[in-house]
Formats: C-alpha cells, structure tokens, sequence
C-alpha cells in the first residue's frame, strides 16, 4: 500500500537543519482502521487501558522506553492532523534532544518500533539533500 509513496520533505526533515522535526511522516494512500478525522472514538475501556502519559500529554499503544535502543517508534496519529489516513511516521524518540522525547509521541498511536538493523537507513534517509524518500519496496524477504 505504500509502495511508490513519497515522506514528506522539506527542512523541517533534514536533520542538517536547524528545525529538524525527529521524525518521518508517510502519508500513504487511503484511510486507516480508526475512522474519519471527526469521529470521536468510543471505546473508553481500551483506550484508558492503552494510555500512556507523558510531559505535556499523552500517547496511545505500545509503552515507550526512551532508554530503548534504538528508540525509533512506527506512530499513526489517533488525534488532531492525519487522522482517519493511512498517515504513518517514523518517530525518533531515542536520538532526540532530552526536552522532545515522548513528547514526540502525544496523540499519536505507536504500533510498532524499527530494530537496530534498520538504523543506518534512517540515518541516511534524514541526512540526504536531493529530494523525498521514496518506498520502492515492502514486505517480507
């Protein structure tokens, strides 16, 4: 589904720049599975239970560790901008300056967390210059 997909880009996501953003947004194609952008979720239990605070708010799923290595987390936002799109982002929690962290994570879902290979790739990705990342493959090998 993402497949030919473009991250945005701009300054705000070369980490060279002085506003870099930590973090690496893929629109992708179509809607995800939480809803329209104005519908209000309704499944209190779950989503108190999947609640996790931080400085300045909260974020939604998996527990976040900042001492985790590599620290970099796969978030889909669950409130405010992209939600209700199959919006993605690449969230680099661990890497950041000690006053973002978590804080990178409010409204957002994390799903996921990209291992220690994947590492270089992202690197390589936020430092580049010639134009949007590209997804020209996914799945498994």
């Amino acid at each position: 589904h993402y497949v030919g997909c473009q991250f945005d880009y701009s300054a705000d996501y070369i980490e060279t720049m002085g506003r870099y953003k930590w973090g690496h947004v893929l629109k992708g194609r179509g809607r995800n599975a939480v809803g329209r952008a104005q519908e209000i979720i309704v499944d209190t239990k779950s989503q108190l239970a999947s609640t996790n605070s931080c400085f300045g708010g909260q974020y939604y799923g998996d527990e976040v560790d900042e001492n985790d290595y590599p620290g970099v987390f796969l978030t889909v936002p669950i409130l405010g901008p992209g939600r209700g799109t199959s919006r993605i982002s690449v969230v680099r929690v661990g890497e950041s300056p000690r006053e973002w962290k978590t804080r990178l994570l409010i409204n957002s879902g994390v799903i996921g967390r990209l291992q220690p290979e994947s590492l270089e790739v992202l690197h390589v990705m936020a430092r580049q210059t010639a134009g949007p990342p590209k997804v020209v493959g996914a799945g498994a090998r």
